[in-house]
């Protein structure tokens, strides 16, 4: 089908497709226990390039892909296919929707994912807008094909399919569970079960018998599972379709219509992207189509961002399915958990301090002590005893975010992540009370001044990007340059020369490259820790126009969707893109640093110039609700609800506000 007009819609928010050819432009609908990957011209076209190449896309209930798709056709009474004309393709949170002609025909098809089942609706109606009866057949095209997700270790058998009712239902004999049904409640004329290579195809054909302005409709649905084909069966036409729900996502509204409309992008991106599973449970997927998998470091860097949008329990579960896999690898954390739950890598040095800085970040939104309890005793053993036993302090060995041959053992994002990770475990020791604390605390002073004097190149204005064994420095001029600066390492009388070198020497029209002058492709995560930073050291306009940036790679390709490169490149929609644009909203604009387990907050706003008026509405501190209002000069919060008062500290000194009181945090 070729597609003459495509758009993402959202509310009152619409985004046109600007690629040349939007048919090929791939598209996503989703729910947290299924989701379905295809293109815009309805064709069953291969996605993935590295993985299972060609079978990323389709119908997946992970561990387990069903279907490369479903296609729909038209046939005349002399059983002559009627092409496709006047085609458009709309995107949307909750699904996707087609809307064409066939002839004298009007057709529309909508497909949506159940919220939390593995269930697949496609609804369709046709239309007679000639002043003739129309005679002909519809048929729905279902090509199954069991597959086991990428290093699940789990292989499809011989697929086994049946009829009954109009219903097939499907089971693979290698595979003691897999299952699938389609159908609907309209019986169709006929069915056939027709080989397709490896796959199946399930024609259904419903006959039709039109009057003039007469319209038919149909519900269709493909339900999956890990229970067999008659629990799959079972499923179909049973499923409630309820929004996900969220701890409480908050609402923006703003004078910079940009700023409005991203936001509830980035929040939609997030749903899209939650995922439960079996064998891993509530979790986030990393990026699609590549990567739907539980990452160690995409999920560090994505949890304020997502405890700002409202989904805290699948964050929680989330962070406690790592902490599981570490306490049984010694404090390790892994990098890369396949659907079904095997560990595909074991974790990146760098990896195990992020997790650390990860469940303090948790803490310090949700004020979760119970969580910390649990998750304490598995960051101390990775920091306090791993760290040194595999490499020794001050500064870890082995691969860190850069994954390039050619560099020294020791990486600099590592040598400043176990600064910051020693500093959060302290953090984590002290409000539990623990002894250690000052310790730790210590031991990160030790490593982040360690960091500054070893690692700096004297009148270059940054550090090396690695270590050799002898001390040596090796500069390659990797984006890692901004992460000292970011996590608060770098000395305060250098800050400002690193951000004003990575300005005038790494960033591009796009945004923080990869690597200085030989490799000019920019990520999305790079490039919101460089506007973290600048937003930290006052840089407002820099660091608005970064987080533009990122925002702004949902208008390319795909539409509504954060990508993982900018402008567009990789997986067409990325956690950690969508994550880091709302922490740099609210930690970075608004500057709001929460620390909820004791019923406090810090606001030291960075605010762009000519960004206008600004209301938040609905943001979750731990049990706190609050609101926040830019309007003119002033910065204002609301306490909306709440156990007790809460306390802020700012530029207009320390407060202690009551639940309904209003007070003024910046001006």
């Amino acid at each position: 089908m070729q597609i003459a007009q495509r758009h993402y819609s959202h509310g009152s928010h619409v985004i046109p497709c600007r690629a040349e050819s939007p048919g090929s432009v791939p598209y996503i609908i989703g729910g947290r226990r299924m989701y379905v990957l295809g293109v815009a011209s309805g064709a069953l076209a291969p996605l993935g390039e590295e993985h299972l190449r060609g079978l990323m896309g389709g119908v997946w209930a992970h561990p387990l892909r069903l279907a490369d798709g479903v296609l729909v056709a038209i046939e005349d009474a002399a059983s002559v296919a009627s092409p496709a004309s006047e085609a458009a393709f709309e995107d949307r949170p909750d699904g996707v929707t087609w809307a064409w002609r066939s002839g004298n025909l009007a057709l529309g098809r909508d497909d949506s994912v159940a919220a939390d089942a593995p269930v697949l609706t496609l609804r369709l109606s046709v239309t007679n807008e000639s002043a003739d009866q129309w005679r002909g057949m519809v048929r729905l095209v279902a090509r199954l094909r069991f597959t086991g997700a990428w290093f699940a270790g789990l292989h499809a058998g011989n697929a086994q399919y049946t009829v009954h009712n109009g219903v097939v239902s499907g089971t693979d004999d290698a595979n003691i569970g897999w299952g699938l049904a389609c159908g609907s409640p309209v019986v169709p004329a006929d069915v056939a079960l027709i080989a397709a290579g490896v796959a199946t195809d399930a024609v259904f054909g419903y006959a039709l018998d039109l009057a003039p302005g007469e319209q038919f409709t149909l519900t269709w649905q493909l339900a999956g599972g890990h229970s067999g084909g008659a629990a799959a069966a079972e499923a179909l036409l049973g499923t409630r379709y309820a929004p996900i729900v969220t701890d409480g996502s908050p609402q923006i509204v703003a004078d910079d219509e940009g700023l409005t409309r991203d936001v509830a992008i980035a929040q939609a991106n997030l749903v899209l992207l939650s995922a439960e599973y079996a064998g891993v449970g509530a979790h986030f997927l990393g990026g699609l189509p590549e990567f739907p998998n539980l990452f160690g470091c995409d999920t560090a860097y994505s949890v304020p961002g997502a405890l700002i949008a409202g989904h805290g329990a699948t964050m929680r579960a989330a962070l406690l399915t790592l902490t599981r896999y570490a306490r049984a690898g010694c404090g390790r954390v892994p990098h890369e958990i396949v659907p079904g739950g095997r560990v595909f890598h074991p974790g990146n040095v760098q990896e195990t301090p992020q997790h650390a800085i990860a469940c303090w970040d948790f803490v310090r939104w949700s004020g979760d002590l119970a969580f910390l309890r649990e998750v304490y005793p598995v960051c101390r053993e990775g920091m306090a005893e791993l760290l040194p036993a595999i490499a020794g302090l001050p500064f870890p060995i082995g691969d860190g975010m850069v994954e390039r041959f050619g560099m020294g053992p020791r990486k600099l994002d590592s040598a400043a992540y176990a600064a910051a990770g020693f500093r959060a475990l302290g953090d984590m020791a002290a409000a539990l009370g623990d002894a250690e604390a000052d310790a730790h605390h210590a031991q990160a002073i030790r490593i982040a001044a360690a960091l500054e004097r070893d690692w700096w190149i004297a009148g270059a204005e940054q550090y090396g990007d690695s270590m050799h064994l002898n001390g040596t420095l090796q500069h390659d001029g990797h984006w890692t340059q901004v992460v000292p600066l970011q996590l608060g390492i770098t000395s305060p009388e250098r800050a400002t020369r690193v951000l004003d070198n990575l300005v005038d020497n790494y960033v591009n029209e796009w945004g923080l490259v990869h690597t200085q002058l030989r490799e000019e492709r920019v990520w999305t995560l790079p490039t919101g820790l460089l506007a973290l930073a600048a937003f930290a050291h006052g840089k407002s306009d820099l660091g608005l126009q970064l987080t533009r940036n990122i925002a702004v790679t949902a208008q390319h390709g795909t539409p509504g969707t954060f990508k993982e490169l900018i402008p567009q490149g990789m997986c067409f929609i990325q956690l950690w893109s969508a994550a880091i644009y709302m922490q740099l909203v609210v930690e970075g604009i608004l500057g709001i640093r929460p620390l909820a387990h004791l019923h406090t907050v810090v606001v030291t706003p960075s605010i762009p110039a000519g960004i206008g008026d600004l209301t938040m509405r609905g943001l979750q501190i731990g049990e706190h609700t609050v609101d926040v209002e830019i309007s003119g000069t002033t910065m204002h919060l609301i306490h909306r609800s709440g156990p007790c008062a809460l306390a802020v500290r700012g530029a207009a000194g320390a407060q202690v506000v009551e639940i309904g009181e209003r007070v003024v945090v910046a001006a």
